[in-house]
């Protein structure tokens, strides 16, 4: 579980990286949409085995309808509809959320590899 999450991770922050450096391209928005389909259908089942690690924060929030809720720090990354609503809620939060993000996943990853060795 956790290798396949790593690797749509790795996409996600990819993907938004390069469109907040270089700009939203439609090809941007098409590989966001994939990356964020499958953290809809999948996130669920690895939140519990991330939650542990995961540094919450106020500016983890997603934007609706009826306007930001607060959800937790991948949430903020996929639950928005596209990239340019992901950027617009972001508030300068980017970089701070990315690096909580990663350090969940390297966290989750040394406790599996210290389970794997006991």
């Amino acid at each position: 579980m956790y290798d396949m999450f790593e690797k749509q991770f790795d996409g996600l922050v990819g993907v938004v990286c390069f469109a907040a450096q270089e700009g939203i391209t439609s090809d941007a928005e098409t590989e966001f949409a994939r990356y964020r389909a499958w953290f809809m259908e999948y996130y669920h089942r690895v939140r519990p085995y991330l939650a542990p690690y995961l540094t919450l924060h106020e500016n983890d929030v997603t934007p609706t309808r009826w306007g930001l809720r607060r959800c937790d720090t991948f949430e903020a990354l996929f639950l928005p509809a596209s990239i340019q609503a992901l950027l617009d809620a972001d508030n300068g939060c980017l970089i701070d959320r990315l690096d909580r993000a990663q350090n969940a996943v390297t966290d989750w990853y040394n406790a599996v590899r210290h389970e794997e060795r006991a």
